[in-house]
Order: structure tokens, then sequence, then C-alpha cells
């Protein structure tokens, strides 16, 4: 079995990526983490994939709807990759209240069957 590497904090707090296509979002965000997490802000699903291939974040914090690549795609990508498979990832307040009613999202739902 090998053991893939985990991420690794950024001095001595871990990073999150935050994604989505809303700049007062990602603003939002950014303040509410700030004081405890290093905190990398992305505005589209393509530049999260990149940024969390790079970056191995402890967390990807994402919208649902975005351009270039949507929450959904993007949660696939993440989980279809070896190396980013567990990488856990959560959507971002505005996400779950657009999804709550959506078929595709239940609560606590971190893959798509």
């Amino acid at each position: 079995m090998t053991l893939l590497p985990q991420p690794e904090p950024v001095g001595d707090r871990e990073l999150i990526v935050v994604a989505d296509d809303n700049a007062d979002m990602r603003k939002y965000l950014r303040h509410l983490l700030d004081g405890q997490y290093e905190v990398h802000t992305v505005s589209d699903g393509r530049q999260a994939l990149a940024t969390t291939r790079l970056l191995r974040p402890a967390l990807l914090l994402a919208d649902v709807m975005m351009p270039q690549l949507g929450g959904f795609g993007l949660l696939r990508a993440v989980r279809e990759d070896a190396v980013l498979a567990s990488t856990p990832l959560s959507w971002s307040p505005r996400a779950r209240a657009i999804s709550h009613d959506s078929k595709d999202c239940r609560p606590g739902q971190t893959t798509i069957s």
C-alpha cells in the first residue's frame, strides 16, 4: 500500500482553497477563515482543480454554479484523481442554499453517483 503525501500546512496554518465566481463571497469567506487558515481564492472550477493539484489544500470549499467547471464537475474530477481523491470538499454557504432543493446534491454528500 502506497501512502500519498498529506497536505502541508502553510506556516502554522492549514490551507483552504475557496472557489466561487462571486467576488463578494470570496472576500467574505476569506474574511471568515483568514485568521485560522491560509486561504487561497479562485473564481472558477478549472482554477480550483489546477490550484488543488498544485497546492494540495486541507480543504476545498466550492460553489456549485461556477464558469468553466461547475461544482459537481469539480467534485467528480477531484474524486477521480488518485492523488486528490481524499481531499475534503465542502459546498460554500451560497452553494448549499442553491443546491438544497437539487436532486443531485444532498446535505453531507461528498460523491456523485
